[in-house]
C-alpha cells in the first residue's frame, strides 16, 4: 500500500508515504495535527480523515515538496515565516523528469505516473514564528525554531509525553543537508539546542529513515556536527547535481543543492 499506517503511541500514528517520507498524526480531545503532509502522490486527506473526525491542523517543519504536497487536502496549514515554498515548486518538474518507480520501495497508487505529478501547494493559511502552542486540548505543541535543513525548518515538541518530530532536521540518515541560506554556525546551534533537550524526551520522530529514534540521536548528530569546518568541505555530487560536503562520523553534510 502506498501509506502505511502505525500506531506509535496513544493517540500518535505514524503514517510513511511509498515508503519513504513519514507523516505524523496526534490527537488530542478536540482537534488533531498532522505533523507534515507528504508528496501528495496518493490522497492522505482521506487516509487521514479516516483515522480521526476531529478538526485537523497541518503543520508543516519546512516546505519541501516531500513534506508539504499533500496541503491541498487541509483546510488549515501552519509553516514558519522563514519559509518559502520555492522549492517544492522547482521539485515537481525535477520529479517529472527523474522519477521512476524503482526509487520506491512500494507500488505507486493504481493509474499515478510521475510524468504526469503536479501538486497544487497552496499558501499556508498560518505563518507561525516559534514559541506559539498549539492546543489539542489535553496535549499540546510548542514550535521550535531550529533552522538549518531550511532557513525556516521547525521542530515540535510534547512536552508531557516527551515526544519531538524534527522533519529533516534530524533523521539518522547517512545523508544530512544545511540548507540555502543557512551559515553553518546557525546549523550548528541548532542541534546544539536539541542535544541539550536529550534528557526530557524518549522519541524522535523524523520525517524519513528510522522512527522512532532514541534521545540519545540528538546528541551524535550535535557532536558530529559540532566537528564541521567548512574550509574542508569538498565537491560531491549527488543525483546529478553539485553541492559541497564533509564527512564526520557516519554522516556526510552537505551545503544546499545546486542545479
Amino acid at each position: 500500500m502506498w501509506f502505511e499506517e502505525s500506531l506509535i503511541a496513544p493517540g500518535l500514528r505514524r503514517i510513511t508515504e511509498g515508503g519513504f517520507v513519514h507523516t505524523y498524526l496526534l490527537e488530542g480531545s478536540e482537534r488533531a495535527v498532522l505533523v507534515d503532509s507528504g508528496f501528495g502522490i496518493g490522497d492522505i486527506g482521506a487516509v487521514v480523515k479516516g483515522l480521526t473526525a476531529k478538526p485537523i491542523l497541518v503543520v508543516n517543519t519546512h516546505g519541501h515538496l516531500d513534506h508539504v504536497g499533500g496541503n491541498s487536502h487541509f483546510d488549515v496549514t501552519l509553516l514558519h515565516q522563514a519559509e518559502s515554498l520555492k522549492d517544492a515548486a522547482d521539485s515537481a518538474p525535477r520529479f517529472r523528469e527523474a522519477a521512476a518507480q524503482e526509487d520506491f520501495p512500494v507500488p505507486f497508487p493504481e493509474g499515478f505516473k510521475p510524468s504526469q505529478y503536479a501538486p497544487q501547494v497552496p499558501e499556508p493559511t498560518h505563518r507561525v514564528a516559534g514559541g506559539e502552542v498549539i492546543d489539542l486540548g489535553g496535549r499540546a505543541l510548542e514550535v521550535l525554531p531550529t533552522p538549518g535543513h531550511t532557513i525556516g525548518s521547525i521542530c515540535l515538541l510534547e512536552e508531557s509525553n516527551r515526544f519531538l518530530f524534527t522533519g529533516d532536521t534530524v533523521m539518522d540518515r547517512p545523508l544530512q543537508g544545511i540548507g540555502e541560506g543557512v551559515s553553518l554556525s546557525v546549523y550548528q546551534d541548532s542541534l546544539q539546542m536539541l542535544a541539550g533537550m536529550a534528557p526530557d524526551l524518549d522519541l524522535i520522530l523524523p520525517g524519513h529513515g528510522p522512527s522512532p529514534l532514541p534521545a540519545a540521536t540528538l546528541s551524535e548528530l550535535a557532536e558530529c556536527a559540532r566537528q564541521l569546518d567548512q574550509s574542508a568541505f569538498c565537491d560531491m555530487n549527488l543525483s546529478g547535481r553539485k553541492t559541497a560536503g564533509m564527512n564526520v562520523g557516519r554522516f556526510v553534510f552537505f551545503l544546499a543543492l545546486r542545479r
